[in-house]
């Protein structure tokens, strides 16, 4: 927020936006990729490499649809659907969205379009950040 102001929003209005997001899961999304629970449950940072690659490169909407995260954009609570096809995927990028899969936060930064009256924040460009 610029000196106090509201947030613009709106389809034709593009922002910067930075923050923390939690994945909102749903175990039921989870359970029709083959043994995603073990993973989880067990750990180790290569089967949930494997695992998030699956579940946040998956292109099929019908298979698994577009991963949920919710925060905040200025006083705003905010779903944020991620864009699959924006997404850069990285070695970063793939550690981070792996402990996003166990729960965690994830720090993002991106531009986007806000929709406060609808809930949504809707990425076009997104960049995750590795705080190891």
């Amino acid at each position: 927020m610029l000196l106090g102001e509201e947030l613009p929003y709106g389809d034709g209005v593009r922002l910067y936006f930075t923050g923390t997001f939690r994945p909102r899961l749903e175990p039921a999304a989870l359970q029709d990729i083959p043994r995603a629970q073990e993973v989880i449950k067990a750990g180790g940072m290569v089967n949930s490499l494997t695992l998030s690659h699956l579940v946040f490169k998956q292109l099929d909407p019908f298979f698994l649809p577009p991963p949920e995260f919710e925060g905040s954009a200025g006083p705003h609570q905010v779903t944020m659907v991620l864009p699959r096809q924006h997404l850069v995927w990285g070695s970063a990028t793939g550690r981070v969205l792996a402990k996003a899969l166990s729960g965690h936060p994830v720090p993002v930064s991106g531009f986007g379009t806000l929709h406060p009256d609808q809930g949504e924040l809707r990425p076009f460009a997104l960049r995750t950040v590795d705080r190891r």
